[in-house]
């Protein structure tokens, strides 16, 4: 059966995006699995309201905050916690804004019913993409060495060898690009806002998701607070996406482990999406 999935997902590769914007639809499908009817019908009134196609559809509207970006809202989408592989400390800190100012300033406007419907349909928007970055391990981390005392920029600076995939694409020349495909499960292929290819991708990327994934347990999921999100990626950062050398070709064993630790991290954070819009919009 699995293998099965990898098939249909590499048919679709060419439709695939930018998490890529596959993945960020990924996640909005697996929450929107998951909303209550309260709440689906909440952010789908919210979403219709501002007349914005095609980001009227949850899984797209994942997409917009990329689509969208600007220089002044660039860090918006992630948070460097920076860590050296020696341990040894680093008085490097993030910026003061990040993603977890992000989400929690979004939040707080999506749960003021006294502000406008466009106004939430924004900070929605935001939410249904930050949610997803965060639950990024290269959104949340920064490798500081000698040679980079200022950090790696989220592996967007460590370079990874030429490597073949195990479903014949190369993988992408750096860290963080790799962890934005889900370390080879879905490439940013698509033109921005050609979004339909990509939604086909994203359904099957979300089905195979929820097949290979761990399921996360009671407590994983109660995990409300922002900040503890991206300390589980930093974690994951160092135990798992960091485990190789600069320049060096992946292993497979590499590949194995990083895109399960990916699709872990897709399931968790559509799961956890749900639960934010059913908490807020939902009762």
């Amino acid at each position: 059966m699995k293998s099965v999935w990898l098939l249909l997902l590499a048919l679709c590769a060419p439709f695939a995006s930018a998490w890529n914007g596959e993945v960020h639809m990924a996640i909005a499908e697996i929450a929107l699995e998951n909303l209550n009817p309260k709440a689906s019908a909440e952010v789908q009134r919210l979403l219709n309201c501002d007349n914005q196609p095609p980001y009227d559809d949850m899984l797209i509207a994942a997409t917009w905050a990329d689509d969208t970006r600007k220089q002044y809202n660039a860090a918006w989408h992630y948070i460097n916690l920076h860590f050296r592989k020696d341990g040894r400390p680093t008085a490097n800190r993030p910026a003061k804004e990040n993603v977890v100012t992000a989400i929690a300033k979004y939040r707080a406007v999506l749960a003021d019913r006294a502000n406008s419907d466009p106004e939430r349909a924004e900070a929605l928007r935001y939410l249904l993409h930050f949610i997803g970055d965060i639950h990024q391990p290269l959104h949340c981390a920064a490798l500081d060495t000698d040679e980079r005392k200022t950090g790696d920029r989220g592996g967007n600076l460590f370079k990874i060898g030429d490597t073949t995939l195990p479903n014949g694409r190369r993988a992408p020349k750096n860290l963080h690009a790799l962890w934005d495909s889900a370390v080879g499960l879905a490439f940013d292929t698509r033109k921005k806002d050609a979004h339909e290819g990509s939604r086909r991708a994203a359904l099957l990327l979300a089905k195979y998701v929820e097949h290979n994934a761990a399921r996360p347990s009671r407590n994983d999921l109660r995990v409300e607070d922002p900040s503890m999100w991206a300390q589980e990626g930093v974690n994951i950062a160092r135990s798992t996406a960091y485990d190789l050398d600069e320049g060096q070709p992946l292993t497979a064993d590499y590949v194995r482990k990083g895109q399960q630790a990916a699709m872990d991290r897709i399931e968790l954070a559509g799961l956890r999406l749900a639960r934010f819009l059913n908490g807020l919009l939902g009762r």
